[in-house]
């Protein structure tokens, strides 16, 4: 699959970073982290990551308009928080990490809807 670069048409990933730095869900250095938007919508995920890779891919459907910045930040600090999850750990207990990361993300219940609503899994 090809994909393109940090800047959307509408959104941009590499603000949604700083909003993410800023309010200190993040603190480490990224710069080893890479990050793009798929060339087209092409799954119901919101995003996927490489851990090999250390990359990170937003569905390009989350490039609009209508998604509010706290949507596309909290898409991207669950890419992260799998990114620094402990591989050899089993699937489950990889899985249980990340949810403990993003679930004090203010609207956790209503962010999780609205990727529902719009068609999006994890």
């Amino acid at each position: 699959m090809r994909i393109g670069p940090d800047e959307g048409e509408h959104k941009s990933i590499e603000n949604s970073l700083n909003r993410l730095k800023d309010r200190k869900f993040i603190s480490e250095d990224l710069r080893r982290i890479r990050s793009f938007w798929s060339k087209k919508t092409s799954s119901e995920q919101s995003a996927w990551s490489s851990m090999l890779m250390k990359v990170i891919t937003v569905n390009a459907g989350l490039d609009s308009e209508d998604t509010p910045d706290d949507i596309l930040d909290f898409v991207i600090l669950r890419q992260i928080a799998h990114l620094n999850s402990d591989f050899r750990k089993n699937n489950e207990d990889r899985k249980q990490a990340v949810l403990e990361t993003v679930q004090i993300y203010p609207g956790f219940d209503s962010i999780q809807e609205w990727l529902e609503e719009h068609g999006f899994s994890e």
